[in-house]
């Protein structure tokens, strides 16, 4: 009951919010950030090497990603550049702040009194425009498609997998054209002409495309 309880809480404290503060952690990627895009909740990352999946931020080559009013399966499985999967832009959908500005602690809650003249984060958040946060939700909605494994529908069980169902969201659709790209051989000519020239025992692997 209490483990309900509290992952009842946990939902509920992501939906009601306009903002979700995404610290890094144990690594830079965490559930947190996807946890408030399905939620509907605007992620704000403080995080300097977490990268967004399916972006420009992964992939540097890709082009960025021009709107959309809604994303669709079909924006998902057709059309597109053959390797290209960065379908969304992270500036769409959620803040990036610099993680040192808001290492330390600014308010001391004992005595109720400002302890830095630096901005702290609620102040830098309200003063965000109402339009912008406008934008930002309508861009939310579409990336928590993007991030999800599943569709969101009323008859969706607790547990689909275990029930059998397969899943048809953005996420999955996703994984599945870089799947077919890579087993048809697509990424090869870019591989091929990437590894050429450098040297693969001594530069960073991070640095490699394929």
């Amino acid at each position: 009951f209490m483990k309900h309880s509290e992952l009842k809480l946990y939902t509920q404290g992501y939906r009601q919010a306009t903002f979700c503060p995404c610290p890094g952690g144990d690594s830079p990627s965490a559930k947190r950030m996807f946890d408030a895009l399905i939620s509907g909740c605007i992620p704000v990352i403080l995080s300097h090497d977490f990268v967004w999946p399916f972006s420009p931020e992964f992939d540097k080559t890709a082009p960025i990603p021009v709107p959309s009013t809604t994303y669709s399966s079909m924006s998902f499985t057709n059309g597109g550049e053959a390797g290209n999967i960065a379908v969304l832009n992270p500036n769409d959908y959620s803040i990036r702040l610099q993680t040192i500005d808001h290492q330390e602690p600014k308010f001391d809650e004992r005595i109720c009194q400002r302890i830095s003249n630096q901005t702290d984060l609620q102040s830098v958040l309200e003063a965000i425009p109402a339009e912008e946060v406008k934008r930002l939700k309508q861009g939310v909605e579409q990336a928590g498609y993007a991030y999800s494994y599943y569709q969101k529908r009323s008859n969706l069980p607790d547990n689909p997998l275990l029930e059998g169902v397969l899943p048809d969201g953005g996420a999955a659709q996703l994984l599945v054209r870089a799947l077919e790209e890579r087993a048809e051989g697509k990424l090869w000519p870019e591989c091929a002409q990437e590894i050429e020239g450098k040297n693969v025992h001594q530069d960073k692997v991070n640095v490699f495309k394929c």
